[in-house]
């Protein structure tokens, strides 16, 4: 155990014109730079089991009136639930059966739940380290701009979060003509040595590059003979649940057909890629 936690020194807690609270950055912060380490939280499993629970019996009608009372109490006093404040953690440990990822819920003390995030415009980052969390700005970041980090799942335009395992598409948006589709991360170290065998992801990241805005936008995907075009104004939350769809399926693969304005003709180009359903 540390002696002491650090922090830069450089962050201040105050209102957020996204939502709430935030916090922002005081002086210039240069990238990869350390913003602070804070002990947390891990939740186990079976606290979910109690909201399912209270689900439940809501659902079913059978809740009494003094449960629903101060559940009532509780919105009307403006307080969040909260699953809004965790983040979710993958520790590196064998996975279950048939592959499968363990996570869990936590939740960073410190300025960690205050932090707000962004699909799209996220410039910190996070490690655990000594069983603490270590924030990092991931880019240069401005005096006076907000620091915004990834949690570990994505928020669609309702706020209803969708978690995509192993493989997750950052900067998505609704767009004209599908949705838009920004950098991909990694949630475990193993799938950055396979991406760089993988030429198809090479490809999808060689576009991203190539893309004036660096974002592509999706219009279809495709597995084996199945296939969606997204239509206009397709909601973000749907958006996951069909990529989901398509890479939790039989078929080895899914190919996504995009489009992005390239940076150095200037011209609209269409491609598409293959991307394996076991990443």
């Amino acid at each position: 155990m540390k002696n002491s936690l650090f922090n830069c020194g450089k962050l201040e807690v105050r209102q957020s014109p996204i939502e709430g609270y935030g916090v922002f950055a005081l002086e210039d912060i240069q990238a990869n730079e350390i913003l602070e380490e804070t002990p947390f939280v891990l939740f186990p499993k079976y606290t979910a089991w109690g909201k399912e629970q209270y689900d439940y019996l809501n659902g079913k009608g059978i809740l009494n009136e003094r449960e629903k009372y101060i559940e009532n109490l509780r919105e009307n006093l403006g307080f969040k639930l909260p699953e809004k404040y965790y983040f979710r953690w993958q520790p590196k440990v064998a996975g279950l059966a048939g592959g499968e990822i363990v996570s869990f819920s936590v939740l960073p003390l410190g300025n960690g739940p205050i932090y707000n995030t962004s699909n799209t415009d996220n410039n910190a980052t996070w490690r655990v380290q000594d069983n603490l969390f270590v924030f990092i700005a991931e880019r240069d970041i401005r005096a006076g701009e907000e620091i915004k980090t990834f949690y570990g799942y994505f928020l669609d335009e309702f706020g209803n979060t969708f978690n995509i395992d192993r493989v997750f598409y950052l900067g998505l948006e609704s767009s004209d003509s599908g949705v838009k589709l920004g950098r991909i991360r990694f949630t475990q170290p193993e799938h950055l040595k396979l991406i760089k065998t993988n030429p198809e992801y090479q490809k999808l990241e060689s576009l991203f590059s190539r893309s004036s805005d660096g974002n592509l936008t999706v219009s279809k995907i495709e597995a084996d003979k199945y296939s969606f075009s997204f239509p206009v104004g397709y909601p973000l939350s749907h958006f996951y649940q069909k990529l989901v769809e398509f890479k939790s399926s039989k078929f080895e693969s899914t190919k996504l057909y995009v489009e992005y304005d390239d940076k150095e003709t200037r011209q609209l180009v269409r491609e598409s890629v293959t991307l394996p359903n076991n990443l």
